[in-house]
């Protein structure tokens, strides 16, 4: 078998050492933590009685007639 110029065969030991799916498990992650911050956002702002939240950090949450704000303090 002819091997291009710019690439070379790996052994068998270096064929167990490459590991694949950190972009997947990354990617994930990051979904996950997406989905649940938009969560909890959502709940406060359904079990708020003003359609008003304040979290962590200085954000602020506003839903007043059908408009959504958000703005850092």
């Amino acid at each position: 078998m002819e091997n291009a110029s710019n690439c070379t065969m790996l052994n068998d030991l270096e064929m167990t050492s490459v590991h694949g799916g950190e972009l997947i498990t990354i990617s994930l992650v990051a979904t996950i933590l997406a989905i649940s911050i938009l969560t909890v956002l959502v709940w406060k702002l359904y079990t708020s009685s003003k359609g008003e939240i304040q979290l962590p950090g200085g954000f602020k949450f506003n839903f007043s007639a059908g408009i959504f704000k958000a703005k850092r303090i």
